[in-house]
């Protein structure tokens, strides 16, 4: 005979498995979808950003879209990670922290990614010794701070024109 668990147990069990499906990308909640309309004229936030980029492009590689965190001269920061090329190229987009919201004011990319982040329309500047090792540069984008639809506009861009793409659209 089996154990009957109460309500209180259930809920929690209940949510705990809820929780686990939405984080391994087996259920989507609507407040969870971001359709690129939804972008547009918003400041790019990591959070936006990351759940437009898992909800509507999948990975051809083994590497992920990541989320993540890291300090950097005693300051948290935040980041997207975004897989652009099977070689490894990638982007990553740093954050500042602008009333406790997490904005992205710049697009970090790897420097093999610079002949075709040149090319781009999006792009007003890019800084390529922000760094003090070479394989990163910094792109900044037409507006300040960055929109969100401008981020995924960089992406789709960048997607158009390296060779094998590791993102796609869903």
């Amino acid at each position: 005979m089996g154990i009957i668990k109460t309500c209180s147990e259930y809920l929690n069990e209940s949510l705990w498995s809820d929780l686990q499906d939405r984080s391994s990308g087996d259920t989507l909640r609507k407040e969870d979808y971001v359709a690129y309309s939804t972008l547009k004229d918003k400041d790019c936030t990591v959070d936006v950003l990351y759940k437009y980029l898992i909800n509507n492009y999948e990975v051809l590689g083994d590497e992920q879209i990541e989320l993540y965190n890291g300090k950097s001269y005693g300051h948290i920061y935040y980041s997207v990670y975004v897989p652009i090329t099977l070689s490894g190229d990638n982007i990553e987009t740093g954050v500042s922290i602008e009333d406790d919201k997490y904005i992205i004011p710049f697009i970090n990319f790897t420097v093999s990614l610079k002949k075709y982040v040149k090319k781009m329309k999006t792009v007003r500047e890019i800084d390529d010794e922000v760094f003090d090792y070479d394989e990163y540069a910094r792109a900044y984008t037409k507006t300040d701070p960055i929109l969100c639809s401008e981020v995924a506009d960089f992406i789709e861009e960048i997607l158009t024109m390296v060779p094998n793409p590791a993102l796609r659209k869903k």
